[in-house]
């Protein structure tokens, strides 16, 4: 067994270098591997809202889904990925058409909210109502209610059936996390090789 203090301490100098080195290289690697979870954690938020796009359908963009996604700093390196339980999506955007049962309206597949209404006649939008899908609660013709899809926090719940779902998006982001590890080294390289 060999002491390397007892070696190193023999030039106190070369010693004193080494230790610097390998602080300046700690905070290097250090500061790469945060550029690395940060910008892998800007890709996951993509993928992430790519999923619920493709879960809800209809004409919903990533812009829309990502400003209920974020990321934050988590320990020293990390980050971390979190989906607000935010608002519900109308069901304007699925491409609503009133018929006389109901409305009808195309997440993944057709299908129809019975009783629901979106204008005064079938086939026509009420320019008060926006566009939108109302419900009435009773028999009375008020009070109405918004009928809206899930959030990206409801596609996104482990606590649904939708465990697949996230185990596809964190598969993807470890994949983006590997490609954004071996990118910092090469840059690193390239750096220290000026």
């Amino acid at each position: 067994m060999i002491d390397i203090n007892r070696v190193v301490s023999k030039s106190s100098k070369s010693y004193e270098a080494i230790v610097t080195q390998f602080k300046e290289l700690r905070k290097n690697v250090d500061n790469e591997l945060q550029i690395a979870t940060k910008k892998t954690a800007k890709l996951g938020v993509g993928i992430v809202a790519k999923q619920v796009q493709q879960e809800l359908g209809g004409k919903l963009t990533q812009r829309e889904v990502k400003k209920q996604i974020k990321y934050t700093p988590y320990g020293q390196t990390g980050q971390q990925i979190s989906i607000k339980k935010g608002r519900r999506f109308s069901l304007k955007r699925f491409t609503p058409t009133q018929n006389a049962v109901g409305v009808t309206y195309k997440m993944r597949q057709r299908k129809t909210a019975l009783g629901a209404f979106m204008g005064g006649a079938p086939r026509k939008k009420a320019a008060k109502l926006n566009g939108h899908v109302f419900k009435r609660i009773g028999k009375a013709r008020l009070p109405i209610t918004k009928l809206t899809t899930a959030s990206p926090w409801g596609v996104m719940n482990p606590n649904t059936s939708r465990l697949p779902l996230m185990d596809f998006a964190v598969a993807e982001i470890g994949i983006k996390f590997n490609e954004q590890i071996q990118r910092r080294i090469q840059s690193a390289i390239r750096r220290n090789s000026r």
